[in-house]
């Protein structure tokens, strides 16, 4: 038992010590595994902190690599670019070999014609030498005409003369005449004291003194003012700018940079939507008007008076106004009321022929001085000189004294006159341009409402008047960028011009349609301009022909509000129609010209390019 329970034990011990030896082994396991989880967990941390660098590393690599995919397409876009630039500049180089061969030919063509000339010009001298001989023959003729003038200008003092007498005795005869009057009124008064008559008689008596009063002194100068009927289509269209007339003249005061007032318009003239009229430029310039002319509210030209008789043969009408003035300062004297009105009428004669003479000037301010001394600052015949003069100092540059005698005639015929009246009309729209001109566009704007206002209530709102204030308020609401408004008042000028009579051939009509397809267009909104400009070109085929320059104007504004829409294929066909008519209108070296065929070169590149 003992024995048994010794192994046992000894068995026991041997156990434990075995499993004292695995404690330690495991302790000694244990101890290893928790060093290395310490060097774990810094060797994760380590690669945690390597991962983070790669991760941003990765992250950098990639926005280089977008960059450097961008700069590659750029790349690409430019070598695009350059490509059709390179296209391009080969078909201009064709262009410039072909105007150079055309221009060798001219050259060939003018060196024969030049042979010709020497030829011609040896002709020419031999008749020159014969004209010579004429020249000598025809100033004999002169020298006998000049004295055959001589002895009439001697017959025409002489029947002066004759007159003057007659005159004398007309005026005697007044005389005695007004002494019968006076005793045969003596006499009526006596016999009807006498029968006791009805007073009837005293009406014949005094019927007879207007009669002669009549008779002898002539009709009071009465002023007419007729109210101006819309100018024709020839006016319109004319070439030679309308000028103003004086209220007591026939002869227009002003030249071709005068001023332009409500009735009278302008010749018409399309606005080319050529670049920097396309969609993308923002606001497009107002189109320039070339020549201010007023409108005729004083009335039409008057007629020349009996007294002055017809023209002598040969003789101009600046020559019979200086003979006229000449007379008139005999007969009445240099300060006379008449003296004056023919100072403004040789002003006038010489305006229509040399405009911004120094002559007229002086005739003009003479006329000025003149009449505030005869008359005042305020009255009428005044404020006409003042009117007259201030064209003349716009029309040479004058622009401060200009501008204080615009407001010198609008300010006194508004008091004497009235808002509406055709005179205050004239004057409020002179100045109104005036402004414009000078980009005083709030004040512009004031005054071109008080003209359309006015004209309104004078003639209605579709007269060519109130229309051509309209036409300058859009022009105004343009030059400010408010294309928006701009718009809609272009769309209500377009409206009224197309209830005026006559509306189908009114070039009002077709300037509105081409301005409000240029607001339009230079407001991004090419799809409503295309419209426009459609109907601007079949109002001015039907109106002027296609081969007119407006019509070719039209179709090239066309053609460029269908290349910006994309439409190409039908852009070049307008583009080759526009360059066609003005190949034809103008040759082949014109500016306008060479800019069709440009574009029609642009828009065939780009459907190349597609």
């Amino acid at each position: 038992m003992e024995g048994c329970f010794s192994c046992f034990y000894y068995n026991a011990k041997k156990e434990v010590s075995c499993l004292e030896r695995r404690k330690k082994q495991i302790l000694d396991k244990i101890a290893c595994l928790q060093r290395d989880i310490v060097y774990a967990e810094e060797d994760q941390e380590k690669h945690e902190r390597l991962i983070a660098r790669h991760q941003a590393l990765r992250r950098s690599l990639r926005t280089e690599l977008r960059e450097l995919a961008e700069n590659v397409d750029e790349l690409h876009q430019s070598h695009d670019n350059l490509s059709s630039q390179v296209q391009e500049s080969k078909l201009q180089l064709e262009e410039i070999g072909a105007a150079r061969d055309r221009l060798k030919d001219q050259v060939a063509a003018e060196a024969l014609e030049l042979q010709v000339v020497e030829v011609e010009c040896k002709r020419a001298s031999l008749d020159l030498e014969s004209a010579r001989e004429e020249k000598e023959q025809v100033e004999a003729q002169v020298m006998r005409q000049r004295e055959e003038n001589d002895a009439l200008r001697a017959e025409y003092e002489r029947a002066s003369m004759e007159a003057a007498t007659i005159r004398a005795k007309m005026m005697a005869a007044k005389e005695e005449t007004d002494e019968a009057t006076k005793a045969l009124k003596d006499l009526i008064e006596g016999l009807g004291t006498l029968t006791s008559a009805p007073p009837k008689v005293l009406t014949i008596d005094a019927n007879h003194e207007r009669l002669t009063r009549v008779l002898v002194t002539g009709p009071p100068e009465v002023v007419k003012v007729p109210v101006p009927s819309a100018p024709g289509r020839a006016d319109l269209l004319s070439p030679r700018a309308r000028s103003r007339c004086s209220p007591d003249s026939s002869t227009p005061v002003h030249g071709s940079k005068t001023p332009r007032t409500p009735s009278m318009m302008p010749k018409f003239r399309g606005k080319s939507l050529s670049p920097p009229f396309r969609s993308g430029s923002g606001v497009r310039s107002p189109t320039p008007v070339t020549a201010r002319s007023p409108t005729p509210t004083s009335g039409p030209p008057g007629t020349r008076s009996a007294s002055e008789g017809p023209p002598s043969a040969g003789e101009d009408a600046v020559s019979q106004a200086r003979r006229c003035l000449r007379e008139i300062e005999k007969q009445h004297g240099f300060k006379s009321k008449q003296a004056m009105n023919a100072c403004t009428e040789l002003a006038l004669q010489l305006e229509e022929f040399t405009p911004a003479t120094k002559e007229a000037g002086q005739l003009l301010r003479r006329a000025f001085e003149g009449s505030i001394e005869m008359f005042g600052k305020d009255d009428l015949q005044t404020l006409t000189t003042v009117n007259n003069l201030a064209v003349y100092l716009d029309n040479i540059g004058e622009k401060e004294e200009a501008l204080g005698l615009y407001r010198w005639a609008r300010d006194g015929r508004l008091k004497q006159l009235g808002p509406s009246h055709p005179y205050t009309l004239d004057s409020t729209y002179n100045l109104a341009c005036f402004l414009l001109y000078d980009n005083q566009l709030a004040e512009a704007w004031q005054a071109f409402t008080e003209a359309r206002d006015g004209c309104v209530e004078c003639f209605g709102w579709n007269h060519q008047g109130t229309l051509d204030c309209t036409e300058r308020m859009v022009d105004i609401l343009e030059a400010e960028g408010k294309l928006d408004e701009a718009v809609q008042l272009c769309k209500e000028l377009l409206s009224r011009s197309q209830d005026m009579q006559h509306s189908k051939d009114n070039p009002q009509k077709m300037r509105a349609l081409v301005t409000l397809g240029s607001l339009l267009a230079a407001a991004g909104r090419m799809s409503e301009a295309e419209p426009c400009f459609r109907q601007a070109v079949e109002e001015c085929s039907r109106t002027f022909g296609a081969d007119d320059p407006y019509t070719i104007d039209a179709i090239f504004n066309l053609a460029v509000s269908l290349e910006d829409q994309g439409k190409l294929s039908e852009a070049e066909k307008h583009y080759k129609a526009a360059a066609d008519g003005r190949t034809r209108a103008f040759g082949t070296d014109h500016v306008d010209t060479l800019h069709a065929e440009q574009a029609l070169m642009m828009c065939r590149s780009a459907i190349q390019g597609q």
